[in-house]
């Protein structure tokens, strides 16, 4: 907490009052930029309600803040159930395009959600490593996405 509050330019008695511990600053930290996704998304989703351009949206958003983000990244084990938890306008929003027949039904909606966030990671990874550049990560991650949403024809 002391190196947290050091690069935040925080004494550590500030850091303390607004998070008891480590874990509630990640907690924290993780229903923020679940928060800042969910508001991307409705934005995205005001804008263009296509279940493409939505998801190429979300990638947009979830490189973005993981580049922002590489602290929670780096203790996305510790995040995760937070990361899972939140979503809610994402969740709605792929289950109302599974409705229309826009997302495949022949996988449990669950697996997709989970799995759309674990290549979203892995694509951070990618991003945070140097090994993919972020706008091509942006796109890649879009049509990735878009191909695992896919319904089955």
């Amino acid at each position: 907490m002391a190196a947290i509050a050091e690069h935040a330019g925080l004494g550590r008695s500030t850091l303390y009052r607004h998070f008891p511990s480590r874990t509630a600053m990640l907690d924290g930290l993780a229903a923020d930029v679940v928060g800042r996704r969910d508001a991307g998304v409705e934005a995205a989703i005001a804008r263009d309600p296509d279940t493409g351009a939505v998801l190429r949206a979300l990638a947009a958003m979830n490189v973005e803040l993981g580049v922002r983000y590489p602290f929670l990244f780096a203790h996305r084990a510790a995040v995760r159930p937070a990361l899972q938890a939140g979503g809610d306008v994402l969740t709605a929003f792929l289950a109302a395009a599974r409705d229309r027949g826009d997302v495949r039904d022949d996988q449990p909606f669950r697996w997709l959600m989970a799995t759309q966030l674990a290549i979203s990671l892995a694509m951070i990874g990618e991003v945070l490593a140097g090994r993919i550049a972020g706008e091509r990560a942006t796109a890649l991650l879009g049509e990735t996405l878009i191909a695992l949403m896919a319904p089955r024809r």
